[in-house]
């Protein structure tokens, strides 16, 4: 999902995540997580609001 967003991000400059379950909650917040290190690497910075 990391991949995907980092994609996303790329080609759009946003994105939207709409989650349903605890357990898609985690996996979003882990995706945001990992995707926010490959920008940083960038220098770019991700800001996520819940």
């Amino acid at each position: 999902m990391a991949q995907r967003l980092v994609k996303e991000l790329s080609s759009r400059g946003s994105v939207e995540l709409e989650t349903l379950g605890a357990g898609a909650v985690n996996q979003a917040v882990k995706a945001a997580a990992r995707t926010r290190q490959t920008l940083a690497a960038e220098g770019y910075a991700l800001v996520v609001v819940p």
